[in-house]
């Protein structure tokens, strides 16, 4: 009895010593908890290389990384644009070389009234135009205007009278170049008598009879008698004398409507003429005439034919063809 009052006894002083030990670890402060240092974390470079080792090589204290840049795609280089080049101006005397009149009155050349006055050209000059007035002294009354570069012009004369001529080109750059002039005369148609027909018929009947004069006079057509052209073609003939105090003359004439062209070229050497057929008026058949002429022997040795002048033919629109509905 007296051993269990033992243990219960030292049982209670255990727990007041327990009781004591906790109210004195509530009484004291609890100590302040340092963070322990944060690890300083050292970047590993970028760049690794193998060694054939297995290793890792160590690098330069002060390595820097070299900079290589990738060279930009090639640009498409740009096709060069053609440069156009400007034609070579021509200069005034150049453009007067390359213009030409094959046929116009002679200085002082009498024309009887219904007659007319020829004029053939050719300028080989680009943008040019042709300027062609004849002028009535008298009554200054004046013809003309400005044609193409190739053309031929007849002025039909209505008036006896005095006339002057001129003939130009016709440039954007230096204007109004390469004059020609000259004047010519009209006189009335004059009714012969018996004595002046016959002593016309006198002064021309040597000349006629002369069989060296016209077998001198060479005629060479580039188409044959009757031919058929299309209304833009060009009529191209060769004249040939050597006698350079006379004149070659061509005429073109309309058999039904009457209307003509007459070209005069001075004798003494070949020219080939090309006439552009549409100068003349119409369309259907053409007599046409060549010869020597004189004012004192008139026409001599002439030689002739005919050709024809197509209608031309109009394309017909094509008809809309209906479509069955269905």
């Amino acid at each position: 009895m007296a051993k269990v009052l033992s243990l219960s006894r030292r049982a209670d002083t255990r727990r007041g010593w327990l009781w004591l030990l906790l109210l004195l670890a509530a009484c004291v402060p609890s100590p302040t908890l340092t963070p322990p240092p944060s690890a300083t974390v050292t970047p590993l470079p970028a760049h690794v290389i193998d060694t054939p080792g297995g290793g890792r090589p160590t690098l330069p204290p002060t390595w820097t990384p070299t900079f290589s840049p990738t060279p930009a795609p090639p640009t498409t280089t740009p096709t060069p644009t053609q440069t156009f080049t400007p034609a070579p101006t021509l200069s005034a005397d150049e453009m007067c070389a390359r213009f030409t009149v094959t046929s116009r009155p002679r200085d002082g050349q009498q024309y009887r009234v219904g007659s007319s006055a020829s004029f053939l050209f050719l300028a080989e000059v680009p943008a040019a135009l042709v300027r062609v007035t004849v002028t009535q002294r008298a009554t200054q009354q004046g013809y003309g205007g400005d044609f193409p570069p190739a053309a031929g012009v007849s002025f039909p004369l209505s008036a006896a009278g005095s006339y002057d001529w001129s003939i130009t080109l016709v440039t954007q750059q230096y204007g109004e170049i390469c004059a020609q002039s000259g004047a010519f005369v009209v006189i009335e148609a004059a009714t012969s008598t018996p004595q002046a027909a016959a002593s016309a018929t006198a002064s021309a009947t040597p000349a006629a009879t002369d069989g060296r004069l016209c077998a001198a006079f060479r005629v060479t057509p580039v188409f044959e008698d009757g031919q058929v052209f299309a209304p833009d073609d060009t009529l191209t003939i060769t004249l040939e004398t050597p006698h350079s105090d006379l004149l070659m003359r061509f005429v073109v004439a309309h058999r039904s409507a009457g209307s003509s062209q007459m070209v005069e070229i001075p004798g003494g050497e070949a020219f080939t003429l090309n006439l552009p057929l549409t100068l003349l008026a119409e369309p259907g058949l053409y007599d046409w005439r060549a010869a020597l002429y004189s004012e004192t022997l008139g026409e001599q040795c002439a030689v002739g034919g005919s050709f024809v002048i197509a209608t031309p033919t109009r394309t017909p629109r094509p008809s809309a063809t209906p479509r069955a509905t269905p």
